[in-house]
């Protein structure tokens, strides 16, 4: 996963629940989408490694 910034976060989004997406949609900086969206879902893939589930 890239942590570009400037760039939006489809491959994080993907991950995401329809309301995290809403969530992260309401974010007018790129930047905070990232931030929100990659966070969400660096978490969601740490934990289902660790509870050997999908994320």
């Amino acid at each position: 996963m890239s942590l570009r910034l400037d760039e939006e976060p489809h491959d994080a989004l993907a991950l995401l629940s329809e309301p995290e997406r809403l969530t992260a949609s309401r974010y007018r900086q790129c930047a905070d989408r990232v931030r929100f969206a990659r966070t969400r879902a660096v978490t969601r893939i740490l934990l289902s490694r660790r509870l050997g589930c999908p994320p």
